[in-house]
C-alpha cells in the first residue's frame, strides 16, 4: 500500500517506521528544509516507552529515567509523591525523560534513504469520489503532487489535513503558557532520577534531569494571546512598559519564582532571555470521526492537549500503535473500515482525556490540605490509573 504521511514530528516518523516494517511503500513530507529538532524534553510514561521499545528503540539510551516525582509547596513542604518505579513494575516499562530533538533523530535514523521529503509544504488534498479506488492526492506549495492509497495527517495542531476534513476548527488557548528550556546550567538536583514540581500562588515550576548532563525546566504562568514574555507578579499584561523599555522574561520569572526553594533560585540566576521558549497551552475539540475515506489524522492534528498531564507525546504514540495494529489486523475489512474502527476506539479515550485536561488547567495546583496530610491521596495509584485508562498499548 502506498502511504503518504504529512509531517515529520514524533507521530509521523513513528508511524512511518511501523508501516515500512509492515511492507507499505511510505513517503513522509515535511514543509521545513530539514528535520526539526527544536523543543524541550518530553515525559514518556510506560505506554510511551513501551511503544518505542516495540519500534526497536531504547529511550533510556538517549534520555534519563525518572523514578519518582515530588510536588512541593513554595516553602518546600511535600504535598505529594509519585513513585514511578511502582508503575514500572506494574506495566513493565519505565518512565523516561527524553529531549524531543534526540527522539525525532532516533526515529528518523531508522528510515531508508528517500523516505523523508523536505521543503514540501502541503497546501491541500484531493480525495477520490466515494467508493472509488482512485488515489488520494496531496498537493504541495511548489506545484508538485503525491498520490497515495492511504494519507495520514501528522502535521500538528495547525494541520492542513484536519482543516480539509473538518473545516476551520482551530485549537483554543486555555489561558496558561509554559516557559521552558533545556540547558546545561550548573544546577545540582537532589536526585537525578527524581523530578521536582513546585506549586505557588504565582504558578508552578518543574525541574528534572533530561539525560546527557542536561536539565529540563518549566515555569507555568497565566497567559493571553500577544504576551511575549511571562507576566510579572502583578499579573499585568506584558509587552512594553510606558517608557517603551522591553520587558525581560528572566526578570519576570525571577520576580514570580525566585522565592521558591533550591534549586529554582540557582537555576533562575543562570538563565538568559534567549534561553527561554514559550508554549501557549491549547486544547482541540476531539471529533468522534477523525478522517474520511482513506484519510486519517493522528497526534496534535486531531487532539492537541496542554502539557499539564504530560500526555501529548504518549497519546500520539498510542495513536501510532493503534493505527498500525488496525491496518495489519487479519480479515477482509477495507482500509476505510479499519481506519474508522481505529478512530472510534481512540476518540472515546481522547474525548475523556480532553475533559480531564481541561479541568486540570482550571485547577492546576493540588489542594492545600495536602500540606498537612501529604500521604492522604494515593497519587501513585491515581497516576497509574490515568496511564492505563488512556492506553490501548498497555491493555
Amino acid at each position: 500500500m502506498r502511504t503518504v504521511i504529512i509531517g515529520t514530528g514524533v507521530g509521523g516518523l513513528a508511524v512511518a517506521r511501523y508501516l515500512l516494517a509492515a511492507g507499505h511503500e511510505v513517503e513522509v513530507y515535511e514543509q521545513a528544509e530539514q528535520l526539526r529538532t527544536e523543543g524541550a524534553s518530553l515525559i514518556l510514561w510506560p505506554n510511551g516507552t513501551g511503544v518505542l521499545r516495540d519500534l526497536g528503540l531504547e529511550p533510556e539510551s538517549f534520555g534519563s529515567r525518572m523514578d519518582a516525582m515530588d510536588t512541593l509547596s513554595e516553602d518546600g513542604h511535600t504535598l505529594l509523591k509519585i513513585e514511578l518505579t511502582k508503575m514500572e513494575k506494574r506495566f513493565g516499562h519505565p518512565t523516561v525523560v527524553v529531549p524531543r530533538g534526540r527522539l525525532v533523530e532516533e526515529l528518523a535514523a531508522g528510515l531508508p534513504e528517500g523516505v523523508l521529503r523536505y521543503g514540501k509544504r502541503c497546501v491541500g488534498i484531493t480525495e477520490p469520489p466515494e467508493g472509488s479506488s482512485g488515489p488520494v492526492v496531496a498537493e504541495f506549495e511548489d506545484g508538485t503532487k503525491a498520490e497515495a492509497d492511504l494519507l495520514i495527517g501528522a502535521d500538528g495542531h495547525r494541520s492542513v489535513i484536519r482543516r480539509h476534513l473538518h473545516g476551520e476548527t482551530p485549537a483554543s488557548y486555555t489561558g496558561y503558557a509554559t516557559w521552558h528550556g533545556l540547558t546545561r546550567v550548573p544546577v545540582a538536583l537532589p536526585d537525578d532520577n527524581r523530578g521536582l514540581v513546585f506549586h505557588g500562588k504565582a504558578g508552578f515550576a518543574t525541574i528534572f534531569a533530561a539525560g546527557n548532563g542536561q536539565v529540563q525546566w518549566v515555569f507555568v504562568t497565566p497567559w493571553a494571546e500577544g504576551d511575549r514574555v511571562p507576566r510579572g507578579v502583578r499579573d499585568e499584561r506584558t509587552g512594553e512598559f510606558g517608557d517603551f523599555a522591553e520587558v525581560s522574561a528572566t526578570r519576570n520569572l525571577r520576580e514570580r519564582f525566585g522565592h521558591l526553594k533550591s534549586p529554582v533560585p540557582e537555576l533562575l540566576a543562570e538563565l538568559t532571555d534567549d534561553e527561554i521558549g514559550v508554549f501557549p497551552h491549547i486544547l482541540h475539540r476531539v471529533p468522534e470521526v477523525w478522517g474520511r475515506g482513506r484519510v486519517t489524522l493522528l497526534g496534535d492534528a486531531v487532539h492537541a492537549v496542554p502539557p499539564t498531564l504530560a500526555q501529548g507525546v504518549n497519546q500520539t504514540l498510542e495513536d501510532v500503535w493503534s493505527l498500525q495494529r488496525a491496518l495489519g489486523a487479519p480479515g477482509d475489512d477495507t482500509t476505510e473500515q479499519r481506519l474508522r474502527a481505529h478512530e472510534s476506539v481512540r476518540s472515546k479515550k481522547l474525548q475523556r482525556l480532553h475533559t480531564i485536561a481541561k479541568g486540570a488547567e482550571n485547577r492546576p495546583a493540588p489542594p492545600r490540605v495536602l500540606r498537612f496530610t501529604p500521604g492522604l491521596v494515593p497519587y501513585t495509584a491515581m497516576t497509574s490509573w490515568t496511564v492505563k485508562t488512556f492506553s490501548d498499548f498497555l491493555s
